[in-house]
């Protein structure tokens, strides 16, 4: 089968929203396009550190696979998500040779920032920019010095390259095009195309007032800021659901608000909870306690994994919160901690109950976010969705559902203020067929896919 679009992505160790949005783009370019679109995939789990470092510091690796794949599948056009560190401008160099049209997608700052949030110590940090990232190397950005080096060799040695081998550059919101010119990217601002994500289906009805709880989707990582999000659930009085895994979730767990609070107002108090049988589906045997519900006491110690019961008086427990039909559809047993529910990373058809569950949608950020994918999708799911003030998410959410970075008392007044309204949710779902439905985004899709074929190469946009 011939395949007009051949699409490149190396996988993160926690997959986010950069996945979510690469598959909805495919899906858009063959289902408005046309197009036909062919996957090659690279993963960081499979890969050694040395490995990476190698593909990092020589720009790629295997590029005859980027070219086989080009001959297999018939592509005329390369788009490239993430490059680092397998692909690098080896893979473009790889597509160009074999005539193919190159599109490079920027949907963080990678090309100059080593984490690619440019936060550091919970702050927006921008010392690194265009050529210069030693600040990344002094600071040890990546954590160790060794790995912090290699990004901060390889990085300015490899953006203008890429970008110079691009025949399109897509971004994903006029936020995210200033940024990168803030940043030194190295090109003019007619060059970036601006192509956000896309909310495939709108919701007709909103499912706030008859909601549980408000609900934060999102990798767990410091730039995430979840830490306001829990606090201002708990001044708001509304428990917290939290859908994501990440390298903070255990840190989150442990330092979750555990103190005794009064009953949330919209849980469903009408009994308390009192377990006497395993989590619904699970074994009753003690060597499979990690597959119990963990919750705390007072005192912030685990009390009991089930099947042990929980006393009456006792926090609320997780089927309180989510309701005892919701909670037999995760594939794993939640945490609590205090009136915060941690779900774990859960599929699509989970995650759109959750949202049906929901009274309001949370996306705090420390970091200026280049879209916020998972804002749009609470937004069409017709949710009342609150975000931070800072990168994309106030061009997507709207000025009046923005809140400053890491103010509880901020998000916690948003909360009481649009939990539960059904009117705001269709409103936000108004907005998001507005910005971000499929013949929108298709549209500006397609004409970064014609000026790519079009060419010239992008080098005459440099400043």
């Amino acid at each position: 089968m011939t395949h007009s679009v051949l699409a490149l992505h190396h996988g993160y160790r926690v997959p986010g929203g950069e996945e979510r949005a690469a598959e909805q783009l495919a899906d858009l370019a063959e289902a408005e396009l046309g197009e036909r679109v062919a996957w090659l995939r690279r993963d960081s789990t499979a890969l050694t550190a040395s490995d990476a470092a190698r593909g990092l510091l020589a720009g790629g690796l295997g590029g005859r696979q980027v070219t086989d794949a080009i001959e297999r599948t018939g592509a005329n056009l390369v788009h490239a998500h993430n490059l680092f560190p397998t692909f690098g401008p080896t893979a473009l160099r790889a597509a160009r040779k074999a005539g193919a049209a190159v599109v490079v997608h920027l949907h963080n700052t990678r090309l100059v920032c080593a984490v690619a949030t440019n936060v550091r110590n919970g702050a927006d940090c921008t010392q690194c920019h265009g050529n210069w990232a030693i600040p990344g190397i002094v600071h040890r950005c990546r954590g160790s010095l060794p790995e912090s080096v290699a990004y901060g060799v390889s990085l300015p040695r490899w953006r203008r390259e890429v970008v110079g081998l691009a025949d399109a550059v897509i971004v994903p919101s006029i936020a995210a095009r200033g940024r990168m010119l803030q940043l030194g990217l190295g090109l003019t601002a007619d060059a970036l195309h601006v192509v956000g994500g896309v909310a495939p289906e709108i919701a007709e009805a909103s499912p706030a007032s008859g909601g549980r709880f408000a609900l934060l989707v999102g990798r767990l990582a410091p730039e995430k800021d979840v830490e306001t999000a829990i606090a201002a659930c708990g001044l708001a009085g509304i428990p917290l659901v939290i859908a994501g895994d990440g390298p903070e979730m255990a840190r989150l767990q442990d330092h979750s608000g555990t103190e005794r609070r009064r009953m949330p107002r919209h849980a469903d108090s009408r009994r308390l909870w009192v377990r006497t049988e395993p989590y619904p589906g699970k074994t009753s045997d003690p060597a499979a306690s990690a597959d119990a519900i963990t919750t705390t006491g007072a005192t912030g110690e685990p009390t009991a994994s089930a099947p042990a019961p929980l006393r009456r008086g006792s926090l609320p427990t997780a089927v309180e919160i989510l309701g005892e039909e919701l909670l037999l559809e995760l594939p794993n047993p939640p945490v609590v901690r205090g009136s915060t529910v941690f779900v774990g990373r859960v599929d699509a058809s989970v995650l759109a109950k959750l949202r049906a569950h929901a009274r309001v949608a949370l996306t705090p950020s420390l970091a200026h976010e280049t879209f916020g994918l998972a804002a749009l999708e609470s937004m069409a799911a017709a949710l009342p969705t609150i975000g931070s003030n800072v990168g994309g998410l106030p061009e997507l959410l709207g000025a009046d559902a923005v809140v400053p970075p890491s103010n509880v008392p901020a998000m916690a007044a948003a909360i009481r203020r649009l939990e539960g309204d059904d009117e705001a949710g269709l409103a936000a779902a108004a907005r998001a067929e507005e910005l971000a439905s499929p013949k929108v985004v298709a549209d500006r899709l397609r004409r970064a896919y014609d000026i790519a074929r079009e060419r010239p190469a992008i080098n005459r946009h440099y400043r």
